[in-house]
């Protein structure tokens, strides 16, 4: 993912969502989860990475080890 030097602004809405333009959006990938953390001024999206283990594989290994 490339960093922009300009700012993008995002807004919210009077329903209270939060606007994200869609230069960002293209960005993302859909159904794909975020953390949200958020401090004073500031509102961080952390990808969630998800491990896509099959748990009797997963299991499996464990007994032949």
């Amino acid at each position: 993912m490339k960093i922009r030097k300009t700012a993008i602004i995002a807004k919210v809405t009077a329903d209270g969502k939060l606007e994200i333009p869609p230069e960002v959006l293209a960005q993302l990938q859909p159904s794909t989860e975020y953390e949200v953390s958020v401090t004073e001024d500031k509102i961080v999206l952390k990808k969630i990475s998800k491990l896509n283990v099959d748990l009797d594989e997963f299991l499996q290994g464990l007994e032949n080890l």
